[in-house]
């Protein structure tokens, strides 16, 4: 039985998305398939293929970027951390978890603290990569400065994103993160 069609359009696996004037109920709409169990179905699939006036997939558009979406880029990025250089010492990997970020607070205002009394006591560091770092105050200070400008340059870029809709859909590209 051949249906009469209209509005063919390819899906994206293999199948056309059209209309059949079914002679009992109209117009209906219909998935032809190369595959269909019935023998109409794979039919009317191999009639349009021969006839070539389905029209061609046309993907949705990507649904638009949230400042939510972004929220979770600017998470991700401070919990990956950073290397901190450290003047006359060792680079450090830092991560940037809530509780890394919480642990540097206290190091750092205990680095300063040292550095007020003038208690060059090292510290023992144990950095993202399981190493113990014997940090002199100065160096313990850096490491947490630096861990600090990191996470307020990222939430600088995460609000430059947000402010200026659309947000592209490539945000989560590094040109667009320090």
């Amino acid at each position: 039985m051949t249906y009469e069609y209209r509005d063919a359009r390819h899906t994206p696996d293999g199948d056309i998305d059209c209309e059949i004037n079914h002679p009992t109920f109209g117009w209906l709409p219909f998935t032809a398939s190369a595959s269909d169990d019935e023998e109409a179905g794979r039919e009317l699939h191999a009639a349009i293929l021969a006839a070539g006036d389905a029209a061609a997939y046309v993907p949705p558009p990507p649904e638009p970027v949230t400042g939510d979406d972004v929220n979770i880029e600017r998470d991700r990025r401070i919990v990956a951390g950073l290397f901190v250089a450290t003047t006359g010492g060792p680079t450090v990997a830092v991560q940037g978890r809530d509780v890394d970020q919480m642990n540097l607070t206290n190091l750092g205002m205990m680095a300063e603290a040292r550095i007020n009394a003038g208690d060059a006591t090292p510290f023992n560091f144990r950095d993202a990569q399981n190493n113990i770092r014997s940090l002199t105050p100065a160096q313990m200070r850096e490491v947490w400065q630096q861990s600090v400008a990191h996470v307020e340059a990222i939430y600088a870029a995460s609000w430059a994103l947000k402010d200026n809709p659309p947000i592209p859909q490539s945000y989560a590209d590094d040109a667009y993160w320090p």
